[in-house]
């Protein structure tokens, strides 16, 4: 339990630390590239499991070669003899009567904190399972459009929103029946879902939905989905619009229309990243689509690195 309170806490820290540390970078026009600060997070996300775990399993005293106490008196022995016969209680009936009606009920909080985060934890599993089989119901009635690789390019009817996904049996980019009149836009969608599997962001969209499930109490949870996912646009953006090949008006335009997509039907399944990945606060999905739409529309020459920063 201890160690589980540790892991929560260390989430929190850990992504304030981020959020402050993204305004002094922003404070000091620091160039840093999406993909890199992707992979710190990544990092810094990780860690906050793994170190708490790290220190459970090689205690400090151990590592430098201090026993610890219960290991001393173990090993040095009980110092008192133990006495060979225990004194023998007598209770009478009205002695356990008395005991009984004296004595104060005092529920176990701990135990019924269990038990709600037991029921929490079961239906957030359910909403996973559940939000896997949708998934798996979309691809099977999608319409084959083509292969790159491993990745199978499918056309759905029943979405409104490009998106890709990574499950058991293979790697999928969904795109909307309506994208396919738009030759230059279904070009670029391809193309900005293809990044987020060559970045591996599909099967971090998996990882950190699944852990939401144990964590959903904790806002720092959801605090590190956000700061996650936007990250992954942007370094899709960066490396998109870094290309001589693709314009940054044509991408731009493209992501408008996808976004206005996305907030007319407001409607994305858990576990995917899409081109324009739904915040539920519509106002700040407006301010971060500002944000990148700023970024991809600056002069390649003049561009400071990120342009992420709030």
């Amino acid at each position: 339990m201890n160690l589980f309170l540790q892991i929560n806490f260390l989430l929190a820290i850990t992504g304030i630390l981020f959020v402050l540390s993204e305004k002094i970078l922003f404070f000091f026009r620091a160039q840093v590239s999406a993909i890199k600060i992707l992979r710190f997070v990544q990092v810094l996300f990780v860690s906050s499991f793994l170190l708490p775990i790290v220190l459970k399993a090689f205690p400090l005293a151990a590592i430098k070669g201090v026993r610890s106490s219960v290991f001393r008196v173990y090993s040095e022995g009980m110092t008192s003899p133990i006495p060979s016969k225990s004194p023998t209680l007598k209770a009478t009936s009205l002695d356990v009567s008395q005991a009984m009606e004296n004595t104060v009920y005092t529920p176990n909080y701990r135990l019924i904190l269990i038990y709600l985060w037991a029921l929490g934890v079961s239906y957030f599993l359910s909403r996973f399972l559940k939000n896997y089989l949708k998934i798996k119901r979309t691809l099977q009635s999608s319409s084959p459009f083509k292969q790159n690789g491993r990745i199978k390019i499918v056309v759905s009817s029943h979405v409104f929103v490009p998106f890709s996904v990574r499950l058991f049996r293979g790697i999928w980019i969904v795109i909307p029946k309506s994208l396919l009149t738009e030759k230059k836009d279904l070009d670029l969608a391809i193309k900005h879902e293809m990044q987020h599997h060559r970045q591996g962001d599909t099967w971090w969209a998996i990882f950190i939905e699944f852990l939401g499930c144990f964590l959903f109490f904790n806002p720092a949870m959801y605090m590190w989905k956000n700061i996650i996912t936007e990250l992954q646009e942007f370094s899709c953006d960066e490396s998109l619009t870094g290309r001589n090949k693709i314009s940054s008006q044509d991408y731009g335009s493209c992501l408008l229309r996808v976004a206005e997509a996305a907030l007319e039907h407001r409607h994305m399944y858990a576990g995917t990243t899409s081109m324009a990945a739904i915040i539920k606060d519509s106002n700040y999905f407006k301010k971060f689509l500002i944000r990148r739409i700023e970024m991809i529309t600056e002069e390649k020459s003049s561009r400071r690195g990120l342009g992420l920063y709030r």
